[in-house]
């Protein structure tokens, strides 16, 4: 036993048990792989006024039980994605613009101020759509349930698209009278009109509650180049600044 430990203390280069003890407790411990690059380091959910990040585009979640019942909503952020890390086979939330100096050219692209005023405008759109938000989900849960348990689900799906042309129409006015903000920045009014029945009719259609917000391409293929990059955020190579529109 004491060439055994002698034996220790050499290759540790130590002169007590406890230093044999402490040294193999470290080399043991295990290697923590650097965090990805592009992983999101801000604590989530967001709060409502997060501002910390340049990149940002607030996004309220509605989260619901196993019945699709609404339990709350939190915000995250639209350019989060979960993505599994090589290293040691984790998933974490991925930021689709890159990593920080990415994040940082992607806002400068875009304009800081003309991305305050389309959050401002986003703002406004969900006052419109706040007092649908619910009666939508719920009606939209009873369409599931009834699709799941084999029974015809017309009336709720009549209901829906009742509703949801009720909001598309509300909407409308909404872009209309915010026509000259509109073209200040770069978002045309026939091409915003169209992305909103897109979604509208995804809730209507799709087996899910969850309205995916991809921008189909003969959609997104209305608006101008800078707006493409803002609905289809990517990381931008370093100095590239601008997007011509």
């Amino acid at each position: 036993m004491r060439t055994h430990f002698e034996r220790l203390f050499h290759h540790y280069q130590v002169r007590n048990r406890s230093g044999v003890v402490a040294a193999w407790l470290q080399e043991k411990q295990p290697t923590i792989p650097p965090r990805p690059a592009d992983e999101c380091p801000y604590s989530r959910p967001f709060p409502e006024a997060f501002t910390d990040c340049p990149s940002y585009q607030a996004m309220e979640v509605m989260t619901l039980d196993i019945g699709y019942r609404p339990l709350g909503r939190l915000w995250t952020c639209r350019h989060l994605q979960p993505r599994r890390h090589a290293a040691d086979d984790r998933w974490y939330a991925s930021c689709v613009v890159g990593d920080a100096d990415a994040r940082q050219r992607w806002a400068t692209t875009l304009g800081r101020e003309r991305l305050l005023k389309i959050e401002a405008l986003r703002q406004e759109l969900t006052q419109v759509t706040a007092p649908f938000a619910e009666p939508l989900w719920r009606h939209k849960r009873r369409q599931l349930e009834l699709m799941n348990e084999g029974r015809p689900a017309d009336d709720e799906s009549r209901w829906l698209q009742l509703t949801t042309r009720r909001l598309a129409s509300r909407i409308d006015t909404l872009l209309a009278r915010r026509r000259a903000l509109l073209d200040e920045i770069h978002i045309p009014e026939d091409a915003c009109r169209e992305l909103i029945r897109v979604a509208l009719d995804r809730l209507v259609t799709q087996p899910s509650v969850d309205v995916q917000i991809d921008v189909p391409d003969e959609v997104l293929a209305r608006f101008p180049l800078d707006m493409r990059l803002f609905f289809r955020p990517q990381p931008l190579p370093d100095g590239v600044l601008r997007v011509s529109a």
